[in-house]
């Protein structure tokens, strides 16, 4: 199972887990196609967690728009 957070908080987030020694899959955030940045770990029961910041990119206008629309 995979759990995707979707945050404008992803470097807080990884210190945070990294700090609770939570297993890390990517040993940084890493930068996807110049649209996203995103780290992935698992949690304690070995769900793989993934955490996204979705950048300005012309790939992610809708997403971005519709993520817009919650605030």
């Amino acid at each position: 199972m995979t759990i995707s957070f979707l945050t404008t908080h992803i470097e807080e987030w990884f210190e945070h887990l990294k700090n609770k020694q939570v297993p890390l899959r990517t040993p940084s955030i890493e930068t996807e196609s110049d649209a996203v940045r995103v780290f992935v770990c698992y949690d304690l029961a070995g769900y793989y967690l993934e955490f996204d910041t979705f950048l300005e990119h012309e790939k992610n206008e809708k997403l971005l728009k519709l993520l817009a629309l919650e605030h």
